[in-house]
Parts: C-alpha cells; structure tokens; sequence
C-alpha cells in the first residue's frame, strides 16, 4: 500500500514525517476544503447582512433629510433636521438646518422690507393727495378770480 508523507519541521533540528494513506489524505483534504467553503458562505453572508442593515440606516436618514427638505420648501421655516453623526449624512442634515435659517432669515427681511416700502408708499400716497388737493383749491381760486 502506498502511503503519501509530509515532513513537518519542530525546529531545533527535530523534524517529524507523517505518513498517510492516499484515501485518508484525500478525505483531510476534502473536509478542510469544505470547511473553507463553508466559512467563506458564512462570512459573505454575515458581511451582506451587515451591508444591508448599513444601507437601511443611511437610507432612513438620507429619507429624513428629503422630508424636512420638502417641508422647508413647502414654507414650513420651523423644521430643523436632527444632527446624530458626524458622516456625510451628518453634515448634510446641518447644511440644510443653516439653509433653512438662512431662508428663514431672507424671508423676515424681505417681509421688513415690503412693510417698509408700504408704509412708505402711504405716506407718498397721503402727500400726493395732499398736493392733489392743494392744486385744486389753486385751480378754484384762480377760477374765480
């Protein structure tokens, strides 16, 4: 009977030979490479789950980013986005949070300034009138004189 042997060195000048038979070395190596296949599905597996929560998570916040969005661009200047992480998701949310107070902010300012330009309207509106009048109390007197 034929055996297959491998040397195995301990170190320190000591080596060992272990001798097998072809079938018991092919059943070895049969059952290592199916425990390799077999870890490796387990590990690709453990790693598409974890990618797949992962992704659910930058999904649900990248979600929550689009509705406050969509509610700011409604008109709705109060929402803020909750900042929980310094990632790119993060620092999307506080762009939006410091764009919607800058919208905010042009929005009073153009509201201050359009009461402004009313009020001042008024009063052009008053004088006019008031000269307005006074022509025609000229034109009057002038008529009868």
């Amino acid at each position: 009977m034929a055996l297959v042997a491998t040397r195995v060195s301990l170190g320190d000048g000591v080596d060992v030979v272990l001798a097998r038979s072809p079938d018991e070395a092919f059943r070895r190596f049969t059952s290592t490479l199916w425990r390799l296949i077999l870890v490796g599905v387990v590990t690709f597996a453990a790693c598409a789950g974890l990618a797949v929560l992962a992704a659910r998570g930058i999904a649900r916040r990248v979600a929550e980013v689009a509705g406050v969005v969509a509610r700011v661009a409604q008109g709705d200047l109060t929402q803020k986005v909750e900042v929980t992480s310094e990632d790119e998701v993060g620092v999307l949310a506080e762009s939006v949070n410091l764009m919607s107070d800058r919208v905010k902010a042009v929005v009073v300012e153009v509201r201050s300034s359009s009461e402004s330009l009313a009020a001042t309207a008024e009063e052009y509106s008053a004088a006019s009138r008031g000269v307005s009048m006074g022509i025609a109390d000229q034109l009057r007197d002038a008529e009868r004189t």
